[in-house]
């Protein structure tokens, strides 16, 4: 945190500054090492047969009364031991975290929470890198990060305000790289626009057997399997869930992770068990794929000369998923509209880098695609009025 600028040599100031912006830096959660180690310590057999025989159903269902209700939890006291006892277990270290997020919110401590919130956000990444996959752990995750993005935010504020005041030396450069970071978080607050498609989810998922129960890697790959068999309505172990809304929120969980950098090599790990063993599941598996690549692209800041190729590589990905595997097929779904949508959208995110000599050829490119889409009619609203947005946009710089 920087401070007063009051006593201080221009020596120490410029110490000070220095290591206030590698601080600030420090706090940007931009990939997989923010969350440092992720593996857990290995549980004996005697721990392991004794976390079977916990039901940890009654906590989510205490944390939520807290939560939703605001009535005094019962369970915290008992959640926190065992969570103490069994540092292995990714339930009872998550929830945990979320009890503490939630009292820092109701208490007074203003400074001290951004530490509060990074470490509750690590201990729910972590804990889903150790098996935790259910709905609420992507809506904690989700409300805890963006939680943490407003406290980051204020910092770099705080941060620039600071430097400018004291205006020596160097600290203009410090500004201008504060300012990248900030423009960073910007990228970052993307996902927020998915908070509201969770709380939909959630008043879908009202029991306990979707919403708090995890999607084990084998159970996501039997429900696969049976999807493509035609077994969508058939119910699989060990929670004789529907094979085919077991796939369905596997891969929305996917879709938001893949949003969130500090968990992108979760969604690796995700995807290299990721069966693809027929078009949908293709189609899904290279959309969580881009989606991870784009999330990249937005947040690296380097010069358009290098950044251009990086927009042409993952503009050729979707290319190739629309000659391999779209262009004979019906778009019913939004997965198979991504690439039409997601090649103009780049195009249009990129315009400005692009050299004036080549302008044409990616404006060209991206009508193409949403020629496509609307030569077929598509009464998916979502996709229409993507699609309008983006011929607007292409029409007036083609003018």
């Amino acid at each position: 945190m920087v401070a007063s600028n009051s006593g201080k040599s221009l020596y120490d100031l410029s110490v000070f500054v220095q290591t206030s912006f590698q601080d600030l830096a420090n706090l940007l959660p931009l990939d997989s090492t923010f969350l440092g180690p992720i593996a857990y310590p290995k549980a004996s057999r005697s721990a392991m047969k004794e976390m079977a025989a916990i039901s940890v159903i009654p906590f989510y269902h205490d944390i939520l009364s807290f939560i939703t209700k605001n009535s005094l939890p019962q369970k915290r006291n008992e959640v926190q031991t065992l969570a103490d006892k069994y540092p292995f277990h990714p339930d009872l270290q998550t929830l945990s975290a979320v009890y503490t997020y939630y009292d820092t919110l109701q208490s007074g401590l203003g400074e001290g929470r951004l530490e509060v919130f990074k470490k509750c956000l690590i201990t729910i990444v972590k804990a889903m890198h150790n098996g935790l996959f259910n709905f609420y752990s992507i809506y904690w995750l989700l409300e805890i990060y963006i939680s943490y993005l407003d406290q980051v935010s204020d910092r770099i504020d705080k941060f620039i305000l600071q430097i400018r005041e004291w205006d020596y030396g160097n600290t203009s450069e410090y500004s201008t790289d504060a300012i990248r970071f900030q423009s960073k978080v910007k990228v970052l607050y993307n996902v927020k626009i998915r908070k509201k498609r969770l709380k939909s989810l959630e008043r879908l998922l009202h029991n306990d057997l979707y919403a708090m129960n995890s999607i084990s890697i084998e159970e996501m790959q039997t429900a696969a399997r049976m999807t493509k068999e035609n077994q969508a309505r058939q119910h699989i172990p060990p929670f004789k869930r529907l094979a085919g809304r077991v796939m369905s929120l596997y891969v929305q969980y996917l879709v938001i992770l893949s949003e969130i950098p500090i968990s992108s090599e979760l969604v690796n790990h995700r995807l290299e068990h990721f069966p693809a063993i027929s078009r949908d599941l293709v189609l899904q598996q290279r959309f969580l794929h881009s989606s991870l690549e784009t999330m990249k692209l937005h947040l690296d800041m380097s010069p358009p000369a290098e950044l251009l190729p990086k927009l042409d590589e993952i503009l050729e990905y979707h290319t190739e998923t629309m000659r391999k595997f779209l262009l004979k097929g019906v778009i019913t779904k939004m997965y198979e509209a991504d690439p039409y949508i997601r090649i103009p959208s780049l195009i249009r995110d990129y315009y400005s880098i692009v050299p004036f000599t080549h302008k044409k050829r990616y404006i060209q490119k991206a009508r193409q695609c949403l020629s496509y889409l609307m030569g077929l009619h598509i009464h998916i609203e979502a996709i229409y009025t993507r699609v309008l947005t983006l011929l607007q946009f292409f029409q007036e710089v083609d003018r």
